[in-house]
C-alpha cells in the first residue's frame, strides 16, 4: 500500500543565501512520497534559477514563477495545484529535521488527526533555541482558540540552557501537517501581510473542527533574520488595522469576541512603541479609537507581566513622554 502523498508548499522571494539548505532538507526527508511546489514570487536574485536547477534533478519538484504578489498569493496558487492527501508549508529561509514528515505521518496514523503540529527551534545568529509551548498539549486536546489569541504571549520562563518556555501556541503554519480536507477551500487573505498564518489557522479550526495532535520533538528550524527592514509607519498601521478587522469578522459569534479587544489595544500599544523605538513620526488617527477602557482592561487581563502592564498604563493614559523614556531605557539595556 502506497504511503499518502504530502504536498510541501514553499513560497520564495530573494532568499538565494538560504534556499539550498531549505530545499535539501525537504528532498532528503526520510518520508519520500512528497510533492514539492516551489513558488518563485518574482525574485530578483538567483532564487528562481536555483529552483529550476533543483526541478531538473528531482521529479517531485514543481516550480511556479509568478509576479511578486506576497507570500499569501504564492501559497494560494500552490494550494490550488496541490495533489497531496496532506498539505504542509515551509518558509524558504528555514530548514527541517530530516525525520519531520515521517514522524508527523506516524502521529497522524496513530491519532487520525486532521492537523499535526511539531515543536520548533528558533535560529538566531547561528545559535539554536528550543521554543517550548507549554500550552500545546492542552490546545491539541481542546482546540481552544484562546491559546492562539493571547497576544502578545506571556513569557513564563527563560532558561540559559537554550529553552524558552511560553504559555501560548504560535500560529505559524510551517510546522503543521494539514489534511487537505481540513483546509478545503480556505485560502490566505492577501490583504494581510503579517499574521496571515493566524487567520488561516483559525479559519481551518473554526470551519472544520479538526482533531489535532502533535509530535513532541523539535523538528523545524525557524530562522530569525536580524537584518529585516523596519516596517514603515503606514504599513504598521495598515497591517494592524487589516488584521484586526479580519479577526473581528472571523470571531463574530464564536465566543472569542473578548480577544478582539485584546488585539485592538495590543496593536495600539505596538504602534506607539514602534514609533518611539525607531524614531518615527507616527500618526495614529486610524486606530486611536482602540485606546479605550474596555480594550485596555481586556489586554491587561491576559498580560500579567509588570513591564507590559506599565507600558499599557502609560499608553492608555497618554503619558507618552514617560513611555518614550521607558522604551528607550529598555532598548539601551539590551
Amino acid at each position: 500500500m502506497q504511503e499518502p502523498l504530502i504536498t510541501v508548499i514553499v513560497p520564495i522571494y530573494n532568499v538565494e543565501e538560504y534556499l539550498e539548505r531549505c530545499i535539501e532538507s525537504i528532498i532528503n526527508q526520510t518520508y519520500k512520497n512528497i510533492e514539492i511546489i516551489l513558488v518563485d514570487d518574482g525574485s530578483k536574485d538567483n532564487s528562481a534559477k536555483l529552483c529550476d536547477e533543483y526541478a531538473k534533478k528531482d521529479k517531485r519538484i514543481k516550480v511556479i514563477h509568478k509576479e511578486n504578489g506576497g507570500v499569501s498569493s504564492a501559497r494560494n496558487l500552490a494550494l490550488d495545484l496541490a495533489k497531496g492527501d496532506f498539505i504542509t508549508f515551509a518558509d524558504s529561509d528555514d530548514y527541517l529535521d530530516l525525520s519531520l514528515y515521517q514522524k508527523m505521518m506516524q502521529k497522524q496514523l496513530e491519532t487520525n488527526a486532521d492537523l499535526v503540529f511539531s515543536r520548533f527551534k528558533k535560529v538566531i545568529n547561528n545559535k539554536v533555541f528550543n521554543e517550548k509551548e507549554i500550552a500545546l498539549e492542552e490546545f491539541c486536546k481542546t482546540s481552544n482558540l484562546s491559546y492562539l489569541l493571547k497576544t502578545p504571549p506571556i513569557k513564563k520562563e527563560q532558561k540559559e540552557n537554550s529553552i524558552e518556555v511560553y504559555n501560548y501556541v504560535m500560529c505559524s503554519i510551517w510546522r503543521i501537517l494539514f489534511k487537505k480536507s481540513a483546509i478545503n477551500h480556505i485560502r490566505f487573505n492577501s490583504k494581510i501581510s503579517f499574521m496571515e498564518d493566524a487567520i488561516f489557522l483559525m479559519q481551518v479550526i473554526i470551519n472544520s473542527k479538526p482533531i489535532i495532535s502533535f509530535v513532541d520533538e523539535y523538528l523545524y528550524y525557524y530562522l530569525i533574520r536580524q537584518n529585516s527592514s523596519v516596517r514603515t509607519q503606514s504599513n504598521l498601521i495598515n497591517n494592524s488595522k487589516e488584521f484586526v478587522l479580519e479577526l473581528e469578522n472571523l470571531l463574530k459569534d464564536t465566543g472569542y469576541e473578548e480577544y478582539i479587544k485584546v488585539h485592538k489595544f495590543y496593536f495600539y500599544l505596538n504602534c506607539i512603541s514602534h514609533n518611539y523605538t525607531h524614531n518615527l513620526s507616527l500618526t495614529l488617527k486610524e486606530i486611536q479609537t482602540w485606546n479605550n477602557k474596555e480594550n485596555y482592561k481586556a489586554y491587561c487581563k491576559v498580560n500579567a507581566n509588570f513591564k507590559t502592564k506599565l507600558k499599557s498604563y502609560l499608553a492608555y493614559h497618554k503619558m507618552f513622554i514617560t513611555l518614550k523614556m521607558l522604551l528607550k531605557l529598555n532598548k539601551s539595556s539590551k
